[in-house]
């Protein structure tokens, strides 16, 4: 759940910058009197239309419902939920969107595949000079060729671009919505942009290295040193770019066990081996063990490689851990001040998210049925309160204790949840237990 495509957006720029305070805007350096001389005087006379108009994919744009969205995309293939919106990511499509659960509207989404393009016909593997022609008009912001940030009083359009200069990742959102949802203000986003333009420009570790050592001889030495997870290799990982990974990896000493802070008001930190992971990419999790990536190493939120290949639903990914060494009854101690998750196994992320394949692969392998969480919940207890009514049946069929008691003296024929659907179907299993 800590992949949300709002939280992974402003990734660009947390990592990179290490932002502190409040700051102000200063708008571009680049000089707006050489780019006007390019483009036609018209083209700066109006904004002919909102920029929130500018994306619209299959009918769907900011504003839609998610009853539009599943009609013109189909069921996603993944759901991501925090305590106030939820994401839709249809992995094939190369689309991420995010809703806000109190009016089930679209509030943001991203586009990461070359289906689908903007308004003014950009798309991923279009120029920055293409994407400056079409959208100077709106005030952007950038750093050097590597992110363009285009916004008017509603809507903020971002685009990162390859080393080539060619667009990689297309994102829209609410402005309300996004600086609410990272925590951050619009001065404080403007700032990180600019930051990048103070970073070195796209270049690969070693090559970088090179240029300094011919002023500094030793630098080259140095770059035996431990070198920290940057933006680019997260990327690669994230994607399931398996040569990249290689190229990346082999072309410095890279900490693969590092913890990636991702979003620290909200405790969402992760290792590399997560990330793969969390988003099925077996063979990365191959290569990185292969350099001394550890699974067994926690995050904040007491999460390890296992549970998040259990969360995102990876059969092949968990079989693979699991043979590996994982503790199939690895218990989860959350370390964030908010401790709602502490004592859950790999079986309760199974239930939670409804996968009965999962389930019944854990329970196969000696996951423990009678568990109990922080709370004295028992996986068919959690179950039993998202009314998830098949998985809990196979879970009483098999043996799992109907007796324990939680802290709050409760059974699991007590946990059924009428405020969620299939509440009758999980009355009808209990039923047949008692």
């Amino acid at each position: 759940m800590k992949n949300l495509m709002i939280v992974g957006a402003c990734l660009f720029f947390l990592s990179a910058c290490n932002i502190e305070g409040d700051a102000t805007p200063k708008g571009s350096n680049i000089n707006k009197e050489k780019i006007e001389e390019k483009i036609e005087p018209s083209f700066f006379q109006t904004k002919e239309k909102q920029l929130k108009d500018s994306l619209v994919i299959n009918g769907i744009s900011l504003g839609s419902t998610v009853n539009d969205v599943e009609s013109a995309f189909g069921e996603p293939s993944e759901v991501n939920e925090e305590e106030d919106y939820y994401e839709y990511e249809y992995v094939d499509k190369g689309l991420e969107i995010v809703f806000l659960k109190d009016e089930h509207l679209v509030k943001s989404f991203g586009i990461n595949k070359e289906n689908y393009q903007t308004e003014e016909g950009i798309k991923l593997g279009s120029s920055f000079d293409d994407v400056m022609r079409h959208y100077y008009k709106y005030d952007p912001y950038f750093a050097d060729t590597r992110i363009f940030l285009a916004h008017d009083e509603t809507t903020l359009l971002l685009f990162n671009f390859t080393p080539e200069n060619e667009v990689d990742f297309i994102f829209i959102s609410e402005k309300e919505f996004f600086f609410k949802a990272n925590g951050i203000t619009f001065e404080q986003m403007v700032e990180m942009v600019q930051r990048l333009e103070e970073q070195p420009e796209h270049r690969g570790p070693q090559e970088f290295l090179e240029e300094q050592h011919e002023e500094a001889p030793d630098v080259l030495e140095k770059s035996k040193e431990v070198a920290e997870v940057d933006d680019e290799l997260l990327r690669v990982v994230s994607d399931g770019d398996v040569e990249k990974v290689k190229k990346l990896l082999s072309s410095a000493n890279y900490d693969v066990n590092e913890l990636i802070v991702i979003h620290e008001e909200s405790y969402a930190d992760l290792r590399l081996i997560d990330r793969a992971a969390e988003n099925g990419h077996l063979e990365i999790i191959r290569i990185l063990i292969s350099y001394g990536a550890d699974q067994q190493l926690v995050d904040t939120a007491g999460f390890n490689a296992l549970i998040y290949a259990v969360i995102g639903g990876h059969i092949e990914v968990v079989d693979y851990l699991l043979a590996q060494g994982a503790d199939i009854n690895f218990v989860v101690k959350d370390r964030s001040p908010h401790n709602l998750i502490g004592g859950k196994t790999p079986l309760f992320y199974a239930v939670i998210h409804d996968n009965l394949e999962m389930v019944k692969l854990l329970v196969e392998r000696g996951a423990s049925l009678n568990q109990q969480d922080e709370f004295g919940d028992t996986a068919s207890m959690t179950g039993a309160t998202y009314n998830r009514s098949t998985v809990v049946d196979y879970l009483l069929n098999i043996g799992a204790n109907t007796s324990l008691k939680n802290q709050n003296g409760e059974t699991v024929f007590d946990m059924a949840n009428p405020d969620y659907d299939k509440y009758n179907e999980m009355l009808r299993v209990f039923k047949k237990y008692k």
